[in-house]
């Protein structure tokens, strides 16, 4: 009975971790070029000459 529920744990953690995965790769798939870090100007300043 124990075995079947550490088996389960370990089971739920796997899952989440897929899921995760999933959901970030997806978000990074829909969002390229819009993040922060593929913004090269943003940030610096512009010389005023």
């Amino acid at each position: 009975m124990v075995k079947m529920r550490i088996l389960v744990v370990i089971d739920l953690l796997v899952a989440l971790q897929a899921v995760d995965y999933g959901v970030k790769k997806l978000w990074e798939y829909n969002n390229v070029g819009k993040r922060y870090e593929d913004i090269p100007v943003l940030g610096q300043r512009q010389s005023e000459e």
